[in-house]
């Protein structure tokens, strides 16, 4: 079976305990991205994944994290089922998984723009949320920014599958090409 569909199950799964309204989403999704930094900056992940380190003193480690995080018990009980069952390793891929079902049940559009600045005034923003919620068909729109500085100018929207090059450096690419002149 494929990571994403195992985990696609272990989140549809926890959605049923935890509940599918947007509002326990919000709720869980601080504790939820903290585990995943936790075990991802001190690298306790390739623990997990090694057979070396027995169950019950990986137990001890992830209890020790959650501590330290003060995770809640439905988080716990996912974590404790995942590290049961040898599937730890999954958890980032199934909170990613818990997010998308929650936003798709909830009609939520997820839309990261990427400018050359984060320099986007209110009345830009506010606008561009508008134009994003009339593309989307009225859904909700969350956006999330990022910046790269060889954008130049311009914007780059990406939602699910779908990708929206609005930035000056894919212009100047399609020109390029079109005269011929690729480096």
């Amino acid at each position: 079976m494929r990571p994403v569909s195992t985990a696609t199950k272990y989140a549809k799964a926890f959605a049923d305990v935890v509940g599918w309204d947007n509002n326990t989403r919000t709720s869980l999704e601080v504790h939820l991205d903290a585990l995943i930094k936790f075990y991802n900056i001190y690298e306790i992940d390739l623990v997990f994944r090694g057979k070396a380190m027995p169950q019950d003193l990986k137990k001890k480690l992830l209890d020790y994290g959650m501590q330290r995080l003060k995770t809640p018990d439905s988080v716990k009980a996912l974590l404790y089922t995942l590290l049961k069952a040898k599937r730890l390793m999954l958890f980032a891929c199934v909170v990613e998984q818990y997010k998308r079902i929650i936003d798709e049940k909830n009609s939520i559009t997820n839309v990261e723009i990427t400018t050359h600045t984060k320099d986007l005034g209110d009345g830009d923003f506010d606008l561009l949320q508008e134009e994003l919620k009339s593309v989307f068909g009225g859904k909700k729109v969350k956006t999330t920014f990022k910046t790269d500085a060889q954008i130049f100018d311009g914007m780059v929207l990406k939602s699910n599958n779908r990708v929206l090059d609005l930035s000056l450096r894919s212009r100047i690419k399609k020109i390029t090409t079109h005269l011929g002149l690729e480096a």
